[in-house]
This record gives C-alpha cells, sequence and structure tokens, in this order.
C-alpha cells in the first residue's frame, strides 16, 4: 500500500483508505459470516451467525488497527463505510439486528457499532486525520 498512497502523492494529491467489515454479507469460501442477528438475507445465500459480544468488540478495535496501519502506509485520510447492508449498516437497521443488549433494541443502540467504530478509529489516527463516515441510518422501525 505504501507504493501506492507514494504514488499518488507523487500526482499532487490526497488518498482515502476506506475501511469496511461486510459482516453477513461475507462471501469466502471457509469463512461464517457474522451479524448482529442470525437473520438471513434475501441476496446471500444461508443465515449469518450472530456474532458475539466479545467478538464486537475485537472488531470495533481491528477498525482502528486498520487505520493506524493505512496511515503508517501513508494514507491521508480514513473513510469509513457503514452502507450497501455492511456490517455497519446491518447493526443499523431494526431488520437486520433484533438484538436487545448494548447494541440493538432502540435507535440510539442500533448506531452505537458505527459511533464505536468512529471513536476506534479517532482514537489510533488521532485528530490530525480526517475520518469521514458513510451510513444509511434507520429512523423508524422497519424503515428500509
Amino acid at each position: 500500500m505504501s507504493l501506492l498512497t507514494a504514488e499518488v502523492h507523487a500526482a499532487v494529491t490526497r488518498i482515502f483508505a476506506e475501511l469496511s467489515h461486510a459482516g453477513g454479507q461475507t462471501m469466502m469460501p471457509g469463512l461464517m459470516p457474522l451479524a448482529p442477528s442470525g437473520v438471513a438475507s434475501a441476496i446471500y445465500p444461508g443465515a449469518p451467525r450472530e456474532i458475539t459480544a466479545a467478538e464486537i468488540e475485537d472488531v470495533v478495535a481491528d477498525f482502528g488497527a486498520a487505520a493506524r496501519r493505512a496511515v503508517a502506509a501513508g494514507f491521508d485520510r480514513i473513510h469509513i463505510h457503514g452502507g450497501n447492508g455492511y456490517l455497519a449498516a446491518q447493526f443499523s437497521s431494526p431488520l437486520s439486528n433484533r438484538c436487545e443488549d448494548g447494541w440493538g433494541g432502540d435507535a440510539a443502540r442500533h448506531g452505537r457499532f458505527l459511533l464505536a467504530v468512529h471513536d476506534s478509529v479517532r482514537s489510533a489516527v488521532g485528530a490530525e486525520v480526517p475520518v469521514t463516515r458513510a451510513m444509511v441510518w434507520w429512523i423508524a422501525a422497519g424503515a428500509v
């Protein structure tokens, strides 16, 4: 990645690293998709495995570690991709997040995952590196 960022910088421009986790849309042989709840998607075969609280904390920390590596490789900015039905969007939606714990239930808890990821990334890269995030926010239960 360092070679890529060097080439982009040579063109006198900046480059974002976009970080994401596909969650229940993960399609890698031998890897079981994880999601807030074991709710099958109409697009992807089978139901994902419900992620544990410990795994959530690990994924949040992994976003921060990935951001730190991206900045070390020369990326100028970090973008957290939370749309397109990926893990952050799955936590946000009452259609895919049926948890009643600290990671789901009401609208505030549905947004907790993305905010935790943002905090992890911000902590990892410091205040000087711009961090953006894209997210589909679900306003009301059942909204699509």
